[in-house]
């Protein structure tokens, strides 16, 4: 099946187009761990107990950053990064 994106910088069956990919999910990785953290910090202030939001912060950072890692997986095309022969 063609990709239907011309340029290879942004075809992910590519090096550079995996690496594209990559980048920006690390990127919404740390946007989205910057965000948890900043909103866990609002939201201590109106907890009876800060431990708990704290908590909850620690406890969603990694699943920022695991679903952005495990996310250019489905990428893939047939589950292989090799072009077939």
């Amino acid at each position: 099946m063609p990709c239907p994106v011309n340029h290879p910088f942004l075809d992910p069956r590519t090096l550079p187009g995996a690496l594209a990919y990559a980048a920006g999910f690390v990127v919404l990785a740390a946007i989205g761990i910057r965000l948890v953290r900043v909103l866990a910090r609002r939201a201590s202030r109106h907890f009876p107990d800060p431990t708990a939001s704290t908590f909850l912060a620690q406890f969603a950072q990694p699943s920022c950053s695991r679903s952005s890692f495990s996310t250019p997986t489905s990428f893939r095309p047939s589950g292989r990064w090799a072009p077939r022969s």
